[in-house]
């Protein structure tokens, strides 16, 4: 779910930024999309471009498979909200926005961490 955030969110990429983007190995990437793909949450496409890669985005049938799964949810979530008042509502926001800055920073310094393999070991 959460590749699908993130290219919702960012719009098409290739497979290795997407890797990048999570914080994954490239390899682990690929079967992800392959899983996401025969799901009709992902799709493949041509990059417009680059004529020799692919981008990863997504599927406009998503909405169709997800629907059953997140309108409930979504509907549940409709329904607290309406127990805040707006003061309430705007701090919650201001807190999730906090959240996601950090969460980005955080994500952005994951090439930076050195693993076993990296060290030689």
């Amino acid at each position: 779910m959460k590749a699908l955030d993130v290219i919702q969110t960012e719009g098409p990429m290739t497979p290795s930024d997407l890797a990048d983007r999570m914080g994954f190995a490239r390899p682990s990437v690929t079967a992800m999309i392959d899983r996401l793909e025969t799901k009709q949450l992902l799709r493949r496409a041509p990059n417009p471009t680059d004529g020799r890669s692919l981008l990863v985005e997504f599927d406009p049938a998503a909405v169709n498979v997800l629907a059953p799964v997140y309108g409930p949810f979504f509907e549940s979530l409709a329904e607290m909200v309406e127990n805040y008042t707006i003061a309430e509502l705007g701090l919650i926001a201001r807190a999730f926005d906090d959240v996601a800055t950090r969460q980005k920073v955080a994500a952005d310094h994951l090439d930076s961490v050195a693993t076993a393999k990296d060290e030689g070991s």
